[in-house]
């Protein structure tokens, strides 16, 4: 089993690449944005990763390895061509803030009402409540 501490914050599209990207989006993407954000596996972030194009490093590693990157960094179906950058980044965000909001977000105002009627204590303000800006306004402001 691995420890935190044995992974890394990884741009999944590399900082190096930013004025190839910029130029096949055809403006300024911010590569620092979380949907760009991966945990990666310590000695998978190797030094020549940071030069590579995602879909060229994935073809470096195992199937097996790309397969579980994927799924557990929650990768959207999207291209991971430079010119398609700031939609795969924006749709992971999406996605990142859907699984969120359907695993943890999951306590409404009047489910999370309940009084503890031992202590008497209202428990509302220990739950995040789902607002109709969803947790996504959390990430987006």
């Amino acid at each position: 089993s691995r420890d935190i501490s044995q992974y890394n914050v990884d741009h999944i599209f590399p900082l190096n690449k930013e004025e190839e990207i910029n130029a096949a989006v055809g403006h300024k993407v911010d590569l620092n944005r979380i949907g760009n954000l991966q945990l990666l596996y310590h000695p998978l972030n190797r030094d020549e990763k940071r030069d590579m194009w995602p879909a060229d490093w994935f073809q470096t590693i195992s199937q097996h390895e790309e397969a579980e990157i994927q799924r557990v960094n929650q990768y959207p179906d999207v291209s991971l061509e430079p010119d398609m950058a700031e939609k795969f980044i924006t749709a992971r965000e999406k996605q990142l803030i859907d699984y969120l909001e359907q695993s943890y977000v999951k306590w409404t105002a009047q489910q999370a009402s309940f009084i503890n009627r031992d202590a008497g204590t209202s428990y509302m303000a220990y739950f995040p409540l789902k607002s109709s800006a969803g947790i996504g306004s959390y990430f987006t402001g």
